[in-house]
């Protein structure tokens, strides 16, 4: 028997976003660059399905991703704040 695979909700240039077997959100970034509007467009699919399933268990996997920017980071502090979910 095969182990249960994630189900892909939405991929970009910036990473993927995936219902995972085991519940959760789980949320890929890709290596290199990120464009803003790329970037933005997959946290905000990522804010949807949290939403959408309504338990709030994300799991992130940040290890091919460069460090965020001082402007990444505002723009997280001002955007996906738990006050702003």
């Amino acid at each position: 028997m095969f182990p249960p695979t994630n189900r892909l909700y939405f991929e970009n240039a910036a990473g993927r976003v995936e219902e995972d077997h085991g519940g959760f959100v789980r949320l890929t970034y890709t290596a290199g660059q990120r464009a803003p509007g790329t970037w933005h467009g997959l946290l905000q699919h990522t804010k949807h399905l949290l939403t959408r399933q309504g338990h709030g268990r994300l799991l992130v996997d940040q290890r091919s991703m460069r460090a965020f920017s001082l402007e990444e980071q505002r723009w997280l502090l001002e955007h996906c704040s738990p006050r702003r979910l």
